[in-house]
């Protein structure tokens, strides 16, 4: 199985409504499609899907499934994450790859779906 000390993260997330001008490198957004199939006391499954080749503005109304439907063959990535609650700034997270086209099934046929655009952004020297 391996070491699974390298399961265990430390992790800071962002919500912005819009990209900076000044911190978009022109590259295009990681487009992601997710569902989560338990999340229940700080813990959680979740299936991923990922792609940079498709780019899509997040609106209100935009249905993941949907997305899903019409740019399934664009996912090349996809992951199932086991996650646990968060104990004094880390979280044990075990993210093992999967196929995307099970991953894309898993979604169409279950869990709670979302949709987002990750941007990644160089700042200071933290990255």
């Amino acid at each position: 199985m391996g070491d699974n000390l390298n399961d265990f993260e430390f992790e800071r997330r962002f919500f912005c409504r819009h990209m900076p001008a000044e911190l978009d490198d022109g590259d295009a957004p990681t487009l992601i499609v997710q569902s989560y199939y338990v999340h229940d006391g700080n813990y959680a499954l979740r299936v991923r899907l990922m792609t940079r080749a498709a780019r899509l503005d997040m609106t209100p109304d935009l249905d993941p499934i949907a997305v899903l439907r019409e740019y399934r063959d664009v996912f090349r990535e996809a992951y199932v994450t086991v996650k646990g609650p968060a104990v004094g700034g880390t979280r044990y997270e075990a993210e093992r790859e999967i196929d995307s086209r099970i991953a894309a099934e898993l979604m169409m046929r279950g869990g709670a779906p979302i949709i987002k655009n990750r941007y990644s952004v160089w700042l200071d020297e933290d990255g």
